[in-house]
């Protein structure tokens, strides 16, 4: 017994060194490296919730949806509590275009953490979301004669009212304090005016702030976006702040 005992332990000791050298690598921009850590770590020690977590927010950060939505239901069957997995599979959901189900998470960590403000400004971006109506393309179904149905059709008017299709993304209302805040707000501003949305959220954050926001790493299409941005605006410091800072990222060079 006391062997067994002494080999869990070790077992457990050996998982979380491999999740805190997971975060390393996740900080540091080397996503797949953390992904084989976390992984490491839940075939050492399978009933820590918190390995399934970490792993989900590496997929999402890969563009893996289905495969973090998985791991955060794993999370959930050992703690159905477990606030990170449920907001980590609701940013899934929407990727997955499950905008429902997405609010159903982001409500049951309201109601657990009712002041958790990451799960608020998501459950209101899926709001809109789902406000935007997208246009559904309706196609006709081609059944061989002997399956169509014998009844007379009948002919229903169909209408478009553009109105109703149109929905106003607006700037958020705080400055981020972190970079991962940063990254959620900038995604949510999208639509045929994004360009001077996202130039205005820069502005909204200032020179000084930028820096402190852009201190983490930078992936490649973030990069793209603000240079594609910076290049229209007039404030010579904030451009200026923005591509020092750039360089400044883990792995920029």
């Amino acid at each position: 017994m006391n062997e067994l005992r002494d080999e869990l332990i070790d077992r457990k000791r050996l998982a979380d060194d491999q999740k805190e050298i997971g975060n390393k690598h996740f900080k540091s921009g080397h996503i797949e490296e953390s992904i084989k850590c976390y992984t490491n770590a839940i075939q050492l020690y399978e009933s820590n919730p918190v390995f399934y977590c970490n792993r989900s927010m590496a997929y999402l950060k890969k563009g893996l949806p289905l495969e973090a939505h998985r791991d955060c239901d794993l999370a959930l069957n050992i703690d159905n509590n477990c606030i990170k997995a449920l907001y980590r599979r609701g940013l899934s959901r929407r990727q997955l275009f499950r905008y429902s189900l997405a609010l159903d998470d982001f409500r049951r960590v309201l109601t657990l953490d009712a002041d958790n403000s990451d799960a608020k400004r998501e459950l209101a971006a899926t709001q809109r979301l789902i406000q935007s109506k997208a246009i559904v393309d309706i196609k006709a179904i081609d059944k061989p004669l002997e399956l169509q149905s014998k009844t007379p059709l009948t002919k229903v008017a169909i209408c478009c009212d553009k109105k109703s299709c149109e929905f106003v993304v607006q700037l958020p209302e705080s400055v981020p304090k972190t970079y991962y805040q940063f990254e959620c707000d900038w995604r949510q501003l999208i639509g045929p005016n994004s360009q001077q949305l996202r130039l205005n959220y820069l502005e909204m954050i200032g020179a000084e702030d930028i820096q402190r926001v852009l201190s983490s790493t930078l992936e490649p299409q973030m990069i793209s976006d603000l240079l594609n941005t910076i290049c229209h605006s007039n404030d010579c410091q904030l451009i200026y702040n923005v591509l020092h800072q750039m360089s400044e990222t883990p792995r920029f060079d």
